[in-house]
Formats: C-alpha cells, structure tokens, sequence
C-alpha cells in the first residue's frame, strides 16, 4: 500500500514523510517532543512503530506476513484490537498490545470488505486472549 494509509497521519503532523520503519522512528520522537505520552504509527505489512515518552528509542513490532487479499479496515481492525487490549490487559506492555494488534488485522486483510473482513474471536488464535 502506499503513504495515502500508513503514516499519512504522523506526516500531516510532523511534516516528515514516512514511508518506512526508518521514517515511522524519526516521526514518532518529533511527536514525543510534541507533547505525546506514547506514539504508534501503523506500516501496514512493516508492522508499526511504538514510542513511548518513558524510552529513549521506538520499537519496531513487525507484522505477520500473509497474502493480503482485500486491505480496506485494517487500520480500524488494528486499533479495535489494540483498544480492546488496552481497556482488558491495561498492565500488557504496549509493545505486546501493538503486536496482538497487528496479528488481528492481518486476518482482517485475509478477506473482502471491511466490517465483515474483521475477525470474532473465534477465528483468532487462543494465544491472543
């Protein structure tokens, strides 16, 4: 996929363009000396970024390779997983969060759609609960 699904929002906020892991670090500290406490920034199939204000370098949390078929939701498919691991498992390390995350939205992007591409909890592994 290209700049117009992942990262175009770090680089609307910080003007730096990002198109790779590289990138996606050098973002998320400008984001840190905004202000933010902690900074995730999505790469599609190169996983995300995670920066949080406590560490002095981000993390790169690659994700699963698979054949994508349909791409559409990921994104939404990422942060819905993420927020249901933040508000059940607050005391996961955020690094773990982003990781289960991106195992949940590369099943979503296994099939066609959005709402319908995104897994019930019955198509993910046990692993991930």
């Amino acid at each position: 996929m290209g700049l117009s699904d992942h990262g175009l929002c770090a680089e609307l906020l910080t003007g730096y363009s990002v198109n790779n892991v590289e990138d996606a670090h050098h973002a998320a500290q400008e984001l840190l000396r905004r202000g933010c406490a902690a900074v995730i920034i999505t790469l599609g199939p190169q996983g995300c970024v995670v920066l949080k204000a406590q560490d002095k370098t981000s993390t790169h949390v690659p994700s699963t390779a698979v054949k994508a078929v349909d791409t559409t939701g990921a994104g939404d498919s990422f942060i819905g997983a993420l927020a249901f691991y933040m508000a059940h498992h607050p005391a996961m390390p955020l690094e773990e969060m982003a990781r289960k995350a991106n195992q949940v939205a590369a099943v979503s992007v296994q099939a066609v759609g959005t709402q319908t591409s995104f897994p019930f909890k019955r198509d993910l592994p046990v692993e991930l609960f």
